[in-house]
């Protein structure tokens, strides 16, 4: 037997298992690091979307009133966490303040779309409350504050991007005093 008829008998019996050894390697290889980019933007997109608090102190505070017809502001700061490695560029909306049984919507102040590095973020709006409603407010004392919205998120570690969108709900109670003046 010459070196052509043992190298095609090789070729013809081994070359189906070296392929298929090739492929599964290639297989293992981007699988692995798909799965592990994936679990990483999924811990990063579980914090950015779950670690939304309003900042404690100053994160509901008065800032001003209007007249005619009279109206209290008050300004909201929102914080997101994020104590991973990567970058998410977070979307925050539809934000309403429930007071007790009063819902107000929060207006954005300032962009409501932010990209979050590790640490944190802070997102801002103000609420307006009528003064009637204001009165009622300060009668009661210390009041229930509810904090609902939108918040999406969207990750990319190397070529594998994720987007993550939830509803968050934040309880925490404000205290509002009669109006001075």
């Amino acid at each position: 037997m010459d070196i052509r008829t043992k190298a095609k008998t090789f070729f013809s019996n081994w070359l189906g298992v070296i392929l298929a050894a090739v492929i599964v390697a290639l297989a293992a290889t981007f699988g692995g690091m798909y799965l592990y980019a994936r679990s990483r933007l999924d811990n990063t997109l579980a914090w950015v979307t779950q670690d939304i608090n309003l900042v404690v102190p100053g994160g509901f505070t008065a800032s001003g009133t209007t007249e005619n017809p009279l109206t209290y502001i008050y300004h909201v700061t929102l914080r997101v966490d994020n104590p991973s490695g990567d970058t998410a560029s977070v979307t925050i909306s539809d934000v309403n303040i429930l007071l007790d049984t009063y819902t107000i919507p929060l207006v954005a102040d300032g962009e409501w779309t932010k990209s979050v590095p590790t640490g944190e973020v802070l997102f801002e709006g103000d609420i307006s409350i009528n003064g009637d409603t204001f009165t009622a407010l300060a009668a009661r004392g210390t009041v229930r504050l509810e904090i609902k919205g939108n918040i999406t998120a969207t990750a990319q570690y190397n070529w594998v991007k994720r987007t993550s969108a939830r509803t968050f709900d934040r309880i925490t109670s404000a205290e509002f005093a009669a109006p001075t003046s």
